[in-house]
């Protein structure tokens, strides 16, 4: 396998998977949009590189490479990925492993289902037979489709059918044809196809949906298998730049935050813009631009959409709780304080805290607030904490559910800021 990295080295991740019998370089237009908003990781799949003789191996080994590199170079965590078609397949197939953790990826016309065992081997010497033909008969090729799709594929064809020839295409549909996705795990998938491949491209996404619900399916009217990304690289990229993305909290960000303060000690809800009680508001704006203090951005991590702040999560360890909410008090709120100073402590010593989470109405059921959680769950382990904290209003039963669907187990009840809540727990490498 090979890894080729480009694009802004401070962006978001994207990791880009080509399909069967082409490279990498069919995303190059799409990487021309995208590179100087992220830190692009093109692989190249084994038995289809540029130049260099290779066998494909198999699918799971693939996407074992991937993994590898993902834990080793980003700490895990990818912000988008995108698989076409073959390249889709390996993608599903590391979600379905959970070893690492992806916000946002999109199955370009991914085969997840087998075929019937019969039809194994004549349909993959068919397609062995197919791309030799567009390896050997390019020119004839291109007469008779006369089209720009057409003649990406056949440019591609002609660059990797010397790494592995027909073993390499006859060996990837050999393990392409006969591997079910049984699970897969996300915050937010997508599935494309083009209505000219439905026969064979539904059933896929009928699968896909039946096993993870809040898979978003979007069909291309007029459009073959890989004919969007290779069509419309600009559209695919819109799409992609769509996608929330999680980055530090800035000083500038203080009002939103201050918002989400006061949204999780129900003092606000959001769709006005500024709180019914505006003067703990401004001091929380204030406190929140300082570094010093409990409700700092410091302390935040935020999802970007549509070039905005959508959501935010603020976390900490525990260790610090008791200490800055006395200073935080004290300066901030002197008048706030005795009304609720008696308050329980939410956290405790030892463990990392998800203190409060929000996001904007009309950016909930996107899995923005479930990527938040996620990122706040890897900032907790990376920091070497055995234990991840957080509390639910214990009136909100949907968030209970969220919370354990991630892994988080319900412990003790804390009573804070006049709200009865469920105190949860997440134990790395026990939670599911």
């Amino acid at each position: 396998m090979e890894i080729k990295i480009t694009g802004n080295g401070e962006g978001p991740s994207l990791l880009l998977i080509p399909g069967l019998g082409v490279s990498y370089e069919i995303f190059l237009p799409l990487i021309g949009l995208l590179k100087d908003r992220y830190h692009i990781i093109a692989v190249g799949i084994d038995g289809f590189l540029i130049g260099k003789e290779s066998s494909f191996t198999s699918i799971d080994d693939q996407a074992g490479q991937i993994i590898g590199y993902v834990r080793d170079k980003l700490n895990g965590h990818l912000d988008v990925a995108y698989g076409l078609s073959l390249g889709g397949k390996i993608l599903s197939r590391i979600m379905e492993m959970d070893r690492i953790v992806i916000d946002h990826a999109i199955l370009d016309a991914a085969p997840l289902l087998p075929l019937p065992r019969w039809s194994v081997d004549p349909l993959r010497y068919y397609q062995s037979l197919n791309v030799w033909t567009c390896y050997h008969w390019t020119g004839f090729w291109r007469r008779v489709f006369h089209s720009h799709y057409f003649d990406v594929l056949l440019d591609e064809c002609r660059k990797v059918w010397p790494s592995g020839k027909g073993k390499a295409v006859r060996d990837g549909y050999k393990d392409v044809y006969t591997h079910k996705l049984e699970s897969i795990k996300g915050a937010d998938i997508h599935y494309w196809y083009g209505t000219k491949e439905s026969f064979v491209a539904k059933p896929q996404a009928r699968h896909l949906c039946a096993i993870h619900p809040s898979t978003h399916v979007e069909v291309f009217p007029g459009m073959n298998h890989g004919q969007f990304l290779i069509d419309h690289p600009e559209e695919v990229a819109k799409r992609i730049a769509g996608f929330p993305v999680i980055r530090k909290a800035r000083p500038e960000d203080a009002p939103f935050l201050a918002k989400c303060i006061m949204a999780g000690m129900h003092f606000y809800d959001f769709g006005t813009e500024v709180p019914e009680k505006e003067d703990i508001f401004r001091s929380l704006v204030e406190c929140e631009r300082r570094d010093d203090l409990l409700y700092s951005y410091r302390h935040s991590r935020v999802a970007e959409a549509d070039g905005k702040v959508v959501g935010a999560l603020l976390s900490y360890p525990g260790d610090i709780y008791k200490r800055l909410r006395e200073k935080t008090f004290a300066e901030i709120w002197p008048d706030f304080f005795p009304t609720h100073g008696d308050s329980e402590q939410e956290t405790d010593p030892g463990e990392y805290y998800l203190d409060s989470l929000a996001v904007l109405p009309e950016y909930r059921g996107r899995g923005i607030g479930k990527a938040l959680l996620q990122d706040g769950i890897r900032k907790g382990i990376d920091l070497g904490f055995n234990q991840i904290a957080l509390v639910a209003d214990s009136d909100m039963p949907h968030l209970i559910s969220l919370y354990k669907s991630l892994g988080f187990v319900p412990a003790d009840h804390r009573h804070a800021f006049g709200v009865d809540f469920q105190r949860m727990v997440f134990i790395p490498g026990l939670s599911k």
